[in-house]
């Protein structure tokens, strides 16, 4: 190993502890500014004094510490695993893809888990008008037939992409974006038949919020996703070789088309889950590996780790600014990443065209 070389790695590492002490900080400030920032005021000690409150057991919480408790702070834990899962979803379809704009909504899983909301909200909005008692576990149903529609979604793009056994990721790709438009149109289908009640439900769902969050809602989510990420993590180093061709990855021992069919399903229990508690909320995961890849590295090692704290981070602030913008209004949060993300990734896609092959 050169001299250069060996003064090389160590400022790299460095670099890379550097970043995710970065991101870790970055975290941490947007919980702290998510919980102390919202319509009803604005306090940066309020998160101590509410961590204070629940070790002294003889202090009782005010009205303030108990909407933080009890919904700003269900709405943060939300925002962080939502971003995450978006983030690191988007990150391992560009790998196994190898496709720089690949993420959920390319591949049509985002659309699938929403025609199977829309549907549900279509089917049980006369019945909840009857019967009110059924507003309880209305979400739920709906929650559940978004994770049916991007499985459903997940297994006829992978059923279309197959050829010999194996898995063609250009056929992939066009498959996605052909159940994409097919899911486009069913919306808009629900949308025509649906009456005024069930149509605002459906357009405020479509443009995401994450005004639903709840600490059951939590609890549902996080183990879905921690144990997605997790398994997606696992497969660090095959995506690595991936992105050096799939003759590379087999020949260097990995089992190619087991790989990318796991990393598929993950991907559309990721997302289908995210979906279905969030509604559709776009550029995350296409937005946020792109940034990582030009302040970072491309080694999934790190890159996923770092895209779930990235994602996270910014999704938490995004809900911030939803909640307080137009107060007491809410602006739906899928409106605002796009508005911030589309032409952020006008600009990096800019910055990157000599190496996208094509020039603006």
């Amino acid at each position: 190993m050169s001299v250069a070389t060996q003064m090389t790695l160590p400022s790299y590492q460095s670099h890379r502890v550097k970043f995710a002490a970065l991101l870790v900080g970055t975290v941490s400030l947007s919980i702290w500014i998510g919980l102390s920032i919202g319509a009803i005021g604005n306090d940066f000690s309020l998160p101590f004094t509410l961590l204070w409150s629940v070790f002294d057991v003889d202090v009782g919480q005010s009205g303030i510490e108990n909407i933080i408790a009890n919904i700003r702070a269900p709405r943060v834990v939300m925002a962080l695993l939502v971003g995450a899962a978006l983030a690191v979803s988007g990150a391992s379809l560009q790998g196994v893809c190898r496709n720089p704009l690949a993420d959920p909504g390319l591949l049509g899983i985002s659309s699938g888990a929403a025609v199977g909301a829309v549907a549900m909200i279509f089917m049980t909005q006369p019945l909840l008008t009857h019967y009110p008692q059924l507003q309880s576990v209305a979400p739920f149903l709906i929650s559940s037939a978004a994770v049916i529609g991007a499985g459903l979604t997940a297994f006829a793009v992978y059923f279309l992409a197959q050829s010999n056994g194996q898995l063609q990721i250009p056929t992939l790709l066009l498959a996605g974006v052909a159940l994409n438009s097919l899911g486009v149109a069913i919306i808009g289908s629900f949308n025509y038949m649906a009456d005024d009640q069930a149509l605002r439900l459906i357009t405020f769902w479509l443009m995401g919020s994450l005004g639903g969050a709840t600490w059951t809602t939590v609890a549902i989510l996080a183990p879905v996703v921690g144990l997605a990420i997790f398994r997606i993590f696992h497969h660090r180093h095959a995506i690595n070789l991936l992105l050096l061709g799939e003759a590379n990855a087999r020949f260097s021992g990995v089992d190619v088309d087991r790989v990318k069919f796991e990393l598929i399903w993950l991907n559309a229990l990721i997302v289908g889950v995210a979906v279905a508690f969030s509604g559709i909320i776009g550029f995350v995961g296409l937005v946020v590996p792109h940034i990582l890849r030009l302040q970072s590295d491309t080694n999934y090692r790190y890159l996923i780790v770092n895209a779930a704290l990235l994602g996270g981070a910014l999704l938490v602030i995004a809900d911030l600014v939803s909640r307080v913008a137009i107060a007491p209004a809410e602006l739906p949060i899928g409106i605002l990443t796009s508005l911030i993300g589309a032409p952020f990734f006008v600009v990096l896609l800019v910055k990157q065209k000599r190496n996208l092959g094509f020039a603006l």
